[in-house]
């Protein structure tokens, strides 16, 4: 497995192009997370698990799982919890950066995260008023 060393301000794209107007996934339900941006759907609140996390911006949330993303480049990042595999991701539409991708945890206790994605909250909005504990 290839991977690169992150440097704090590597927030690029990994060699995506798009041809023409790009198409955008719907989600069943009223109660979704969308880019702030330019309201893509993202998830549903309820793929929510855990609003205690930190990204660039300040608070985030764990989410299960997401669509209309790109992911970036896959690199090695040292955070608050130990070494990750992980890559930003984007909104397809705007291609605004909305947080990461997990794609592998070295320490056993953090493996939970492998496969989620983390959406931080000032990059992110939600289409109902009815988001219970996590805000």
């Amino acid at each position: 497995m290839t991977v690169k060393r992150c440097h704090p301000d590597s927030m690029r794209l990994s060699n995506y192009y798009s041809i023409g107007i790009p198409s955008i996934r719907h989600l069943d339900g009223n109660q979704t997370v969308k880019c702030a941006t330019c309201r893509c759907p993202l998830t549903l609140i309820q793929n929510i698990r855990s609003g205690k996390f930190t990204g660039q911006t300040g608070s985030a949330y764990l989410v299960d799982g997401v669509i209309n993303v790109i992911k970036g480049i896959r690199c090695h990042r040292r955070m608050m919890s130990g070494p990750h595999i992980v890559c930003d991701i984007f909104c397809h539409i705007c291609r605004q950066r909305l947080g990461w991708y997990y794609e592998f945890a070295e320490n056993p206790e953090q493996q939970y995260k492998e496969g989620k994605y983390v959406l931080e909250k000032s990059l992110i909005r939600f289409d109902t008023l009815e988001i219970g504990n996590f805000i």
